[in-house]
């Protein structure tokens, strides 16, 4: 209930000129390449997510769109993405632990099946000490509010974690963030951009995008 409570007192201001947002999913980390669930874990990326990044670089420097700012989750995996898109468009990387991915308790490193086991047999929150689903999207909803209102009219890049994507944008349409996986989750490539415009109404151009990968 506080959660819900919680979520409803968070407000994107009203703009004066729409925000364009571009949501990053990280590179490729060694954690994905071996089909580990990393939650709160730090894997750095792997040479292919290395590449993936440098790749979204130079697309990104090619484009017209003047880039205002870039946001990154503190773990290393997105950390690193940034660190790589910094170098190509002039920005320096300001960290916002609110967009870290959601936390597994002791599911993380465990395999993708052993993660959907836990999830069927019960609530994870209590028995694997993994985070609320509901304070998740509060604390995830409240960050991008954040930078939002700090660069209205603004593009502004953030480079973080599928689950925070999927929550974002569940949240922001109006879905039951329950499904937010199931809705945006699946087949999310890394380094795919999903662009969220932040006008009198929060509308969604795209969803895993990745022309550079193409």
């Amino acid at each position: 209930m506080q959660a819900e409570e919680d979520l409803n007192e968070i407000e994107t201001a009203p703009l004066l000129a729409p925000t364009r947002l571009l949501l990053v999913r990280h590179g490729e980390s060694i954690a994905n390449v071996e089909g580990r669930m990393q939650g709160l874990g730090n894997d750095p990326l792997s040479p292919q997510g290395r590449a993936q990044s440098q790749r979204l670089a130079a697309w990104l420097g090619a484009q017209k769109a003047e880039i205002a700012a870039l946001f990154a989750s503190p773990l290393q995996r997105a950390r690193e993405t940034a660190s790589l898109l910094a170098e190509r468009l002039g920005l320096e990387v300001q960290p916002y632990p609110g967009l870290e991915e959601i936390g597994l308790g002791d599911l993380e490193e465990s395999s993708v099946e052993v993660l959907t086991a836990a999830l069927r047999a019960g609530n994870i929150t209590l028995t694997h000490r993994a985070e609320d689903p509901k304070d998740f999207v509060v604390r995830v909803v409240a960050s991008i509010s954040e930078i939002v209102n700090l660069h209205r009219g603004q593009t502004v890049v953030v480079v973080t974690h599928l689950g925070t994507i999927c929550m974002a944008l569940a949240h922001w349409q109006g879905q039951d963030i329950s499904r937010a996986w199931e809705l945006h989750g699946d087949n999310l490539r890394n380094t795919a951009i999903s662009e969220l415009v932040f006008g009198e109404e929060v509308v969604l151009i795209r969803h895993n995008y990745a022309p550079h990968l193409d």
